[in-house]
């Protein structure tokens, strides 16, 4: 019963990384 609350955390903090990478790769392929 621990794994849902775990994920649930994990995905809280990879989903704002996920979207500053996406954000910061279009210079960088742009370059």
């Amino acid at each position: 019963s621990l794994f849902i609350p775990r994920l649930k955390g994990v995905l809280l903090r990879v989903l704002p990384i996920l979207g500053n990478v996406k954000d910061s790769q279009r210079p960088i392929f742009a370059n």
